[in-house]
């Protein structure tokens, strides 16, 4: 959405007016329904893609820190390009990737299942959870590891 001004011969009659800038700028209202929907999790929708995206991402970060390493997970911009391939150019504002949506999942369900394989960095793949554990154990006792890169939210687990 957007806000309009109107005026009559200088006067403005109508300051704020609501309009759909999707009619306005369609190409770019696509890349933010992109970047802000699918790639930063920022739109609330039903899909069962966006929740596995969110848990996939989650726990690639959650690795990347437990191995205090940023290489591991592409950024976003490499997110971005794998969505903009699956979304056709005509998806523009929330109701119309809904629509677009519930079509396309009737024919592939997992159509906005992004992989593993995907989302690391070429070199990531030598780094694995079970490199980090969580916790190491001996014959004499049973530590805890440090998970954050942050000393201020170092934590254990």
């Amino acid at each position: 959405m957007a806000n309009e001004q109107s005026s009559l011969f200088g006067l403005i009659i109508n300051p704020r007016k609501r309009v759909n800038y999707s009619t306005i700028d369609p190409v770019r209202c696509r890349e933010l329904l992109i970047q802000h929907a699918l790639v930063a999790g920022e739109y609330e929708t039903r899909a069962p893609g966006a929740r596995h995206n969110r848990e996939l991402i989650e726990s690639l970060e959650y690795l990347e820190s437990k191995s205090r390493r940023r290489d591991i997970l592409v950024d976003d911009l490499t997110i971005f390009g794998l969505f903009d391939a699956i979304v056709p150019a005509d998806v523009v504002n929330g109701a119309s990737f809904e629509h677009w949506r519930k079509k396309a999942e009737q024919k592939n369900p997992q159509i906005l299942f992004l992989q593993r394989e995907q989302l690391l960095q070429p070199r990531a793949d030598e780094v694995s959870e079970n490199s980090f554990p969580d916790q190491s154990n001996s014959k004499a006792a049973r530590s805890a590891s440090i998970t954050s890169l942050s000393p201020a939210k170092a934590r254990t687990v």
